[in-house]
């Protein structure tokens, strides 16, 4: 299951509760696109609950997908206890122009402070 939230007008938060696969990558980046619809840039708040599974296909897709639309993004903060995929979250921020942070599940508040900034 995929939630979405917004404590701000330009501030978008999705909570993934499911494998991660292509497929529900693709259903995050539609909710990502028409909240984009909305403002010139956003920030993103994402929290992928721990023990979830992430393909490798979903996760090239997610780069792509910010690549193509860095310009839309001022601040994505990356909720997730997968060590691996925080790492892979740093190198995106070399990638793209928004600014990429990541936190641990239990410093989830930390990130809510930060993107809300």
């Amino acid at each position: 299951m995929v939630s979405t939230f917004e404590f701000a007008d330009n501030v978008v938060g999705v909570l993934i509760k499911e494998d991660l696969n292509a497929e529900v990558m693709e259903h995050v980046h539609q909710l990502i696109l028409e909240r984009i619809d909305d403002h010139k840039k956003i920030n993103l708040f994402i929290e992928i609950e721990a023990g979830l599974d992430v393909s490798l296909p979903a996760l090239l897709k997610d780069v792509t997908f910010k690549f193509k639309n860095s310009d839309k993004f001022k601040r994505i903060a990356v909720v997730t206890n997968l060590n691996w995929f925080q790492n892979i979250m740093e190198i995106k921020d070399l990638l793209i122009d928004a600014e990429v942070k990541s936190f641990k599940i239990e410093n989830r508040l930390n990130a809510i402070s930060w993107i809300a900034e």
